[in-house]
């Protein structure tokens, strides 16, 4: 089964990837009023708009969904590939600027077409370098450190709040009760202890005491 989707994907990526000409006369004013100097992007942008078209009288006629779930994949590829060529992050702009943007005016030309969301990665920079921003991101020293801030301020909000009730509220004098409390606790389980100890020892001594007194009659 998934090797059957996985042919009809790449039939669809096949026919994403061939030039086109543009008979939609909305789709090319958006293209006109939307440019860039990037000629990749204008190429990718091109074929864009006319693959979302087709994708969407497709979808609308057949009442079905999944040819723009290829299609987000397809340009999503396109993505990842834009932005891992070189080490520029300024391409991350460059391209939500130019692609996101014109998906977005493709998307709001046609009315209500919920199957037209768009679903794609975000891409952050480090070092210079784009990578996509998985869920699993690694916290950076700024969160570190906030997280860090918020808990020293959470103990010592609790350190301060304590003090003022030990020293002006009745909480000192309950706070003594209750250790006299467990002192006295422990005291009487210790006393127990021995004494059942002592009872035991006599009880084991007299043991003994009668089994010597036996076996001296039987001697």
């Amino acid at each position: 089964m998934s090797g059957g989707n996985d042919r009809l994907k790449e039939q669809y990526f096949t026919k994403f990837d061939k030039d086109k000409g543009i008979n939609d006369n909305d789709v090319q004013d958006i293209l006109d009023e939307h440019t860039t100097t990037d000629n990749i992007l204008q190429n990718w942008g091109r074929l864009l708009a006319k693959n979302f078209i087709d994708t969407y009288y497709e979808c609308e006629i057949r009442d079905y969904d999944f040819p723009f779930d290829y299609l987000n994949e397809w340009i999503n590829n396109k993505k990842n590939v834009y932005l891992s060529t070189e080490n520029d992050c300024s391409k991350i702009d460059l391209w939500d600027n130019y692609i996101e943007k014109l998906w977005k005016k493709l998307e709001e030309s046609r009315e209500n077409c919920k199957r037209c969301t768009r679903s794609t990665t975000k891409y952050i920079c480090d070092n210079n370098t784009a990578f996509p921003q998985s869920d699993q991101q690694i916290s950076t020293p700024s969160s570190k450190a906030s997280g860090t801030t918020i808990f020293v301020s959470l103990l010592g909000a609790s350190t301060t709040l304590f003090i003022i009730l030990y020293k002006f509220t009745p909480f000192r004098a309950w706070l003594r009760r209750q250790i006299n409390k467990c002192k006295e606790l422990k005291k009487s389980k210790s006393k127990d202890k021995i004494s059942n100890l002592v009872k035991y020892s006599e009880k084991n001594q007299e043991n003994v005491d009668n089994t010597i007194f036996y076996h001296s009659l039987y001697r």
